[in-house]
């Protein structure tokens, strides 16, 4: 009861929903494996149904704000047929893009009802009003609990219970019986019954399951879940490919979903390593007074950056929120390091030495700090490089963006910081 409240959206006896627990085990198959051979096995089982796969529990539904898949492409009008036409349109058009899966359109399209048009002539003629002949087909299609119920209250337990008078089940079983349902009505020759169809038509239609709206606009959700790919790179091939459909007037298609706020995180995080590296560079300005020596110093942060880029792409980790987040961190220890390095040469040079004495100097005595911090720094995080343990995939990222970053780094800053260092000292001396 709890999931179909607060997971499941309202639905019909026409869906279903399947709750599958995996086991806590180290050996079991990844949930991405067993959802992909779900998919495949369904799809060739049911090629009539449509299915979606939805991972992760009530968290995973907050994280991505209720919605049931990380791509949404709505389509908005103020013409349902329009709007169904032009969606019907989109999901043709989005199950060519690799990657995206369980395409389809979120609402019910087709959902059977009987429409009972009364004729209120007659019906008032006869003393009856609509709400009396919706009363009566309630009651025999259900009971007359929902709009006229009575109570009794147990003695013994004095629990109460509601009461209410119904039709047999297997009484009204098709569309004839419903219009031979009785109705009683008062003549003037007293009250008899009369079948409903004398006061009311009654014919089989399709109507939307539900109406779905964005602010006013009515709208249909054509969700798109991913497999095999990035959320980024198929939204972007997703909005590449709708954006050849030529849509109706009064139509318009909107991205939305969990991948526009991944794209805001993102944008944010990119501004921030930008902010970041400024922000360093102008805290070195004032420690060192110098512009020179903290451009030397920042040259540790591009060649992290190769380091991140390089064991991402090995491991085939895509670039998403907590690899720029390892990224941040990277930045700041590699320029710590470049930090002790740049310092002490600066110092071994107002005592005399050349410049030549100062880098050799400062490179052996800070190449075991240095050493130390990074390999510190390399030993803890690559436990968190691999799945060791449930539920640490979420730092997998971070921890190999920290680790490519700060391997690279350390390394080639101990050749390049010193030999960069020493040309430009060299050539100031020789200016002055």
């Amino acid at each position: 009861a709890g999931f179909s409240t607060i997971l499941s959206p309202n639905s019909g006896p026409d869906s279903a929903f399947i709750v599958v627990t995996l086991k806590n085990t180290m050996t079991r198959t990844s949930t991405a494996t067993y959802v992909k051979r779900l998919r495949t096995e369904l799809h060739q089982r049911f090629p009539r149904e449509q299915f979606l796969f939805r991972q992760g529990g009530i968290i995973q539904a907050a994280l991505n704000e209720g919605s049931a898949v990380p791509i949404t492409v709505q389509v908005a009008a103020g013409n349902l047929a329009s709007a169904r036409e032009f969606a019907e349109k989109v999901v043709t058009q989005v199950r060519g893009v690799p990657g995206a899966v369980d395409v389809q359109i979120g609402q019910a399209l087709d959902y059977p009802q009987l429409d009972v048009e009364v004729d209120r002539t007659r019906a008032s003629f006869m003393g009856l009003s609509q709400r009396n002949v919706a009363e009566n087909i309630l009651t025999a299609l259900g009971s007359s609990v929902g709009y006229a119920p009575s109570i009794w209250v147990d003695p013994t337990t004095g629990i109460d219970f509601f009461l209410g008078v119904q039709y047999k089940t297997n009484e009204v079983e098709s569309l004839d019986a419903m219009r031979n349902l009785p109705l009683s009505v008062r003549t003037p020759e007293g009250p008899r019954n009369v079948p409903l169809s004398n006061l009311a038509k009654i014919r089989r239609v399709n109507i939307p399951g539900e109406i779905a709206h964005y602010n006013i606009s009515r709208v249909y959700d054509v969700l798109v879940n991913v497999d095999g790919r990035d959320v980024g790179s198929v939204a972007a091939d997703v909005e590449r490919s709708v954006s050849t459909l030529d849509p109706p007037d009064g139509v318009n298609t909107t991205l939305r979903g969990p991948v526009v706020t991944m794209k805001e995180g993102t944008a944010v995080i990119g501004w921030g390593l930008a902010v970041a590296t400024l922000l360093v560079y102008l805290v070195m300005l004032a420690q060192f007074r110098s512009f020179v020596d903290p451009l030397i110093i920042m040259l540790a942060v591009p060649l992290g950056l190769a380091g991140v880029v390089g064991l991402l792409y090995l491991t085939d980790t895509t670039l998403n929120i907590q690899s720029l987040l390892g990224t941040l961190m990277m930045i700041g220890i590699v320029v710590n390091n470049s930090i002790l390095l740049v310092d002490r040469a600066n110092g071994n040079l107002l005592v005399g030495q050349s410049p030549e004495e100062a880098i050799v100097a400062a490179t052996r005595s800070r190449l075991r700090p240095i050493l130390m911090t990074s390999l510190t720094l390399l030993a803890s995080m690559a436990p968190f490089c691999f799945r060791l343990v449930p539920g640490t995939e979420a730092m997998i990222p971070l921890a190999r963006a920290l680790v490519g970053g700060m391997a690279v780094s350390t390394v080639l800053t101990l050749f390049l910081i010193p030999c960069v260092w020493f040309l430009v000292k060299r050539r100031q001396q020789v200016a002055v």
